[in-house]
């Protein structure tokens, strides 16, 4: 089968255009190379639809026929190298195994209680008869619901976390982030060395605090087991399969993450 027709422009042309105009270069893409084109975002090369029947076919595809994981290896210096976005094959679908109990639909109506009430305290907020910018306040509803119903974050707990996460994100929230992104992705070491290390200065503490809510849930049995937070019921996920696996004896999901002097 031949390849879509490649947009013949200089690389780091498209990669400029990519990060400056996605939409209107993806759509004079469209408009000069059809509904099925590739383009090339040192150091990817990526093939883009916009047929409709293309993109149903692409996401009822096997999963090892489709690997998503490795282009979204450029999110790596954000979320790390052991996210889900990043997984591919029968890796990817051991921890989607694990994640599902958390979207069932009587706990997704609990979570929209949750998403309700902090969009309407946000919409409260918002200023009348005047123009305003919806980004910021859309942000903001969006971290607080993963806060609150992923790590079961509040109190104190919520606003330090929400803060680490703001201060962690802060230097990605340009459009030029998008170059050194591309750059770790394509040498994950540049991470670990100067001026790279400098835009994840604040991950580690983010990191920190998460693991540390995490290990908290992790450590309160009697609460999980009532919790319907995202964390906790992957806890008690991971928990059955062990013991399923341990009966059977077949290999274990990985232990879950731990910040230092937290045992397991």
């Amino acid at each position: 089968m031949a390849l879509p027709p490649s947009v013949p422009l200089p690389a780091a042309l498209q990669g400029l255009l990519w990060i400056a105009r996605p939409i209107q270069y993806m759509r004079w893409c469209e408009r000069h190379y059809g509904r099925a084109f590739r383009v090339t975002i040192p150091p990817f090369t990526a093939v883009l639809f916009s047929d409709r029947q293309a993109i149903r076919t692409i996401f009822a595809a096997r999963p090892e026929d489709m690997h998503a994981g490795l282009f979204n290896s450029v999110l790596r210096p954000i979320i790390g190298s052991a996210s889900v976005f990043l997984l591919d094959g029968r890796e990817h679908i051991r921890e989607r195994k694990l994640l599902l109990p958390a979207f069932h639909g009587n706990r997704m109506r609990l979570y929209g209680e949750t998403m309700a009430e902090v969009t309407r305290r946000s919409v409260a907020t918002w200023p009348h008869g005047v123009a305003f910018s919806l980004y910021p306040h859309a942000l903001e509803i969006t971290l607080q619901i993963i806060l609150r119903t992923v790590f079961g974050a509040e109190g104190a707990q919520l606003h330090a976390l929400r803060a680490a996460v703001k201060r962690a994100l802060g230097p990605w929230s340009s459009r030029l982030a998008l170059i050194p992104l591309i750059a770790m992705a394509a040498r994950p070491e540049r991470q670990q060395r100067a001026p790279w290390k400098w835009l994840r200065r604040h991950v580690p503490r983010m990191d920190a605090l998460l693991y540390g809510q995490i290990a908290q849930l992790h450590g309160w049995t009697a609460v999980i087991l009532l919790s319907v937070t995202f964390v906790s019921l992957m806890i008690v996920a991971i928990r059955e399969v062990r013991k399923r696996n341990a009966r059977r004896n077949r290999p274990t999901p990985p232990p879950l993450p731990q910040p230092q002097g937290v045992s397991q």
